[in-house]
């Protein structure tokens, strides 16, 4: 739904594997604070972001931002994910 329910998720003890998010998220958090967070708290966690706009893509509504998280961007078929997810949890 946004940052702060996946903070919440996150923080609930759940054994998590893995974060896979939209860099634009509603809310005061974004896809690429979220994943910095997670990296400082829950370095086991492994995170994957998505976006029509990645690292290089201006985002009208951000600016510029990149970031150094895997990134698939959107659109994107099945395989594409499977294979971006596989690679990072095998890292």
């Amino acid at each position: 739904e946004n940052a702060h329910m996946a903070k919440t998720i996150i923080e609930s003890g759940e054994h998590i594997d893995l974060l896979f998010s939209d860099v634009l998220l509603p809310g005061e958090m974004d896809g690429i604070m979220l994943a910095v967070w997670a990296q400082e708290y829950f370095p086991q966690i492994k995170i994957v972001l998505t976006s029509e706009f990645i690292q290089g893509k201006a985002n009208k509504n951000l600016g510029f931002k990149t970031h150094p998280f895997p990134s698939l961007r959107k659109p994107y078929k099945v395989d594409q994910l499977a294979r971006q997810l596989k690679t990072a949890l095998v890292k």
